[in-house]
């Protein structure tokens, strides 16, 4: 397999046995430059993302002919994850009270399966804001944003899933409804601000790197 890091060769890396996973921390670990991480990835030409990514990942790295990867800065990386959950968080909004107005409608399967989304968009998003976090070597519970720690904002779903859980397994719908309705207002509108100053720290350390000559 050949291999390029920000296009050029790679040489002398033992990749026999391994999944592409395990390849890409070798890359990471002994082939990229101080302060960079791996942001991207083509392999045999096609750009992987999502579920594909995760599951070619997962498998060995023998089949490939060419593997490139793709370094930068992991305060951009942030910068582009939080723009990501910030444009996700906007467009669940309008699914959350469009699963509210199904479930209270009666349509109970396609409301659930909004639902279903929901979760599965607003747990991506917990863990984009933790891998950030952590890329920006700050503790949730020292980050205050309106008065609130980041680790309060984003341990608060776990009550309101909770219910949610609840009002599911007891099929009350018209209670799972009025949840998707209005006591997600507060929640989302937290995450929004937390997403928006964990974006800007981001930004504000990316500008104090100096260039990579």
């Amino acid at each position: 397999m050949d291999i390029f890091v920000n296009d050029s060769p790679v040489e002398d890396l033992d990749t026999a046995g391994q999944t592409l996973e395990q390849v890409l921390r070798c890359v990471q670990e002994q082939r990229c430059e101080p302060g960079r991480v791996i942001v991207g990835l083509r392999c045999d030409g096609l750009e992987l993302h999502g579920e594909e990514m995760r599951d070619r990942l997962a498998r060995s790295a023998a089949s490939l002919n060419r593997l490139e990867v793709f370094t930068g800065s992991p305060f951009r990386l942030v910068v582009d994850a939080m723009t990501q959950c910030a444009t996700a968080l906007g467009e669940s909004d309008a699914e959350r009270r469009r699963a509210a107005d199904l479930l209270t409608e009666g349509a109970i399967a396609e409301g659930v399966g909004v639902l279903s989304e929901l979760i599965r968009v607003y747990q991506q998003i917990h863990t984009a804001v933790g891998q950030s976090l952590e890329m920006l070597a700050l503790d949730a519970r020292t980050v205050v944003v309106n008065g609130r720690s980041l680790h309060d904002s984003f341990e608060d779903p776990k009550a309101l899933l909770l219910r949610v859980r609840q009002a599911l397994l007891s099929r009350d719908y018209v209670m799972l409804a009025d949840i998707m309705q209005y006591e997600f207002d507060e929640l989302i509108g937290q995450w929004q601000v937390a997403v928006a100053d964990l974006r800007s720290r981001a930004e504000a350390r990316e500008a104090q790197e100096p260039p990579i000559i």
